[in-house]
C-alpha cells in the first residue's frame, strides 16, 4: 500500500522535470558559448531562456542547486580553456 502512495505523490513529476530542465540548460550554455554562427547563437539563447523559465516554474530547489553548480563548473572549464589558448599563442 505504501508503494502506491509513493508513486502517486504529485511532487515527483516536478522533481524529474526540474532535473531534465537543469541538464538541458547546462548543455545549452555549452552550445551557446561554443557556437560561432550568430543565428545558431540566437536560437540557443532563446532555447536557454525557455528552459530556465521552465526550470524556475518547477520550484524544485534541488534542480536549482544542480543547475547552479553545473553552470559554475561549465563556466570554470570554459574560462580555463580560453586562458590556456590565449597563453599558448603568446
Amino acid at each position: 500500500m505504501n508503494r502506491i502512495k509513493y508513486y502517486l505523490r504529485p511532487e515527483l513529476p516536478v522533481i524529474a522535470t526540474g532535473s531534465v530542465y537543469a541538464v538541458v540548460s547546462i548543455f545549452l550554455i555549452i552550445f551557446l558559448l561554443r557556437e560561432q554562427k550568430k543565428k545558431l547563437k540566437a536560437l540557443y539563447a532563446i532555447m536557454l531562456v525557455l528552459c530556465l523559465v521552465g526550470l524556475f516554474l518547477t520550484k524544485s530547489r534541488g534542480s536549482y542547486a544542480g543547475f547552479a553548480i553545473g553552470a559554475l563548473v561549465v563556466l570554470w572549464f570554459i574560462s580555463r580553456t580560453k586562458l590556456r589558448q590565449s597563453m599558448r599563442f603568446r
